[in-house]
C-alpha cells in the first residue's frame, strides 16, 4: 500500500521531468552530448531529480544554454507548478560533490550546475548577491550565469528564452494557450530524435487537454482529429506514433488508411470513367449517347469532353 502511495505522489513530477529530458534531447546535438535520467545517488534520504548531460568531445555548442558545459553537467529542473528557491542550490551543490566522490571518472573542475524553472528566480539571485556575495550575470534572454562559487552555474528561466532555439524547452508548461500549442505541434519532426519527441508530446499533450479541447470546439474537431492531423503529417511514423504514445487510437489510423484508400479507388474510378467517355467522343457518340451509355447526367459527360478539349 505504501509503495503505491510513494509511486502516485511522484508520477506528476516525473512526467515534467520527462518532458524536460525530452525537450533537452531536441534541442542539444546528439552528436555532442548524452544524457543520464539521474533519480537517486544514494540510498540516503537525498534524493533529486537531476538530469546529468555528458559532453562527449570538446567542441563549444551551438546552442546558448549549453555554451557554459564542461564534461559533466548536472541539471535541476522545476516543473510549472513547482519553484527553484535557496535550499534547492544548496541541495544540488551537494548532490554534485556526492556526484564526485562516487563517480571516479568525474572531475570537480569539469562540472557544470544548471537549474531550469519557469518564473524567475528573484529570491534566489537576491540570495547569491546580498548573503554569498555572488555576481549574476544577464548572459542572453532566460539565462544568467552565475560567478563567485566553486562550480560554473547559470539558471535559466525558460518562458524568457529564444524560440529561434528553444522553443521545446520555453514551451515546456500547462495552460499553453491555442497559438504556442499550434507552434509546438507545428514544429519540424526529426525522425532521428523519435525517442525525444516520444517523451515530450505524449505528457504534453495529456497536460494541455483543456485547450487542445478547446481547439477542437473552435474548430468542430474531435480530439483524435487534432492529434491525427498532427501525426499524418509525418507519414512515415505516424503508426509509430500511435503504438509508442498510446494516445492516438491504431483505429484511429485505421480509418484514416482506409479513408485514403477510399478516395484513391474514387480518384482511379473517375479517371477510368473520363478516358472511356474521351473514347467514345472519339468515335462520334453524342453527349446523350454517351451520358446513356455511361449512366451519367449531361452535364458531368460535357465537363468531361470540354475538359478534353482544353488540353
Amino acid at each position: 500500500m505504501a509503495k503505491t502511495k510513494k509511486q502516485h505522489s511522484k508520477e506528476p513530477r516525473n512526467d515534467w521531468h520527462t518532458m524536460f529530458y525530452g525537450a533537452l534531447e531536441l534541442i542539444l546535438d546528439s552528436k555532442l552530448f548524452s544524457y543520464q535520467f539521474q533519480r537517486e545517488l544514494t540510498k540516503e534520504p537525498l534524493q533529486i531529480d537531476a538530469i546529468i548531460v555528458k559532453k562527449l568531445r570538446d567542441v563549444e555548442p551551438v546552442e546558448k544554454i549549453a555554451k557554459l558545459f564542461l564534461r559533466e553537467n548536472i541539471i535541476e529542473f522545476k516543473g510549472p507548478d513547482d519553484y527553484l528557491s535557496v535550499e534547492d542550490f544548496y541541495k544540488v551543490h551537494a548532490y554534485a560533490y556526492l556526484y564526485r566522490s562516487t563517480t571516479k571518472s568525474a572531475l570537480i573542475k569539469e562540472m557544470t550546475l544548471t537549474f531550469v524553472e519557469k518564473r524567475h528566480p528573484r529570491n534566489l539571485i537576491e540570495h547569491l548577491e546580498k548573503e554569498l556575495g555572488y555576481r549574476v550575470e544577464w548572459k542572453w534572454p532566460g539565462i544568467y550565469y552565475v560567478h563567485g562559487g566553486h562550480f560554473p552555474v547559470q539558471l535559466i528561466e525558460t518562458k524568457l528564452l529564444e524560440d529561434s532555439e528553444n522553443i521545446w524547452l520555453k514551451h515546456l508548461d500547462k495552460g499553453l494557450g491555442v497559438e504556442e500549442l499550434a507552434t509546438l505541434l507545428n514544429a519540424e519532426y526529426d525522425a532521428e530524435k523519435h525517442e525525444a519527441h516520444t517523451r515530450y508530446i505524449k505528457p504534453l499533450v495529456e497536460a494541455n487537454l483543456i485547450t487542445l479541447q478547446e481547439v477542437s470546439r473552435m474548430a468542430t474537431l474531435s480530439l483524435d482529429d487534432i492529434l491525427v492531423d498532427w501525426a499524418v503529417r509525418h507519414p512515415a511514423i505516424k503508426e509509430r506514433l500511435a503504438r509508442e504514445l498510446g494516445f492516438i487510437p491504431l483505429e484511429v489510423f485505421e480509418a484514416e488508411r482506409l479513408k485514403a484508400e477510399q478516395l484513391k479507388a474514387e480518384a482511379a474510378a473517375e479517371a477510368e470513367q473520363q478516358k472511356t467517355i474521351q473514347k467514345l467522343n472519339k468515335k462520334g457518340w453524342t453527349d446523350m449517347e454517351i451520358a446513356e451509355f455511361m449512366e451519367l447526367d449531361l452535364k458531368t459527360i460535357q465537363t468531361y469532353i470540354t475538359t478534353t478539349e482544353d488540353g
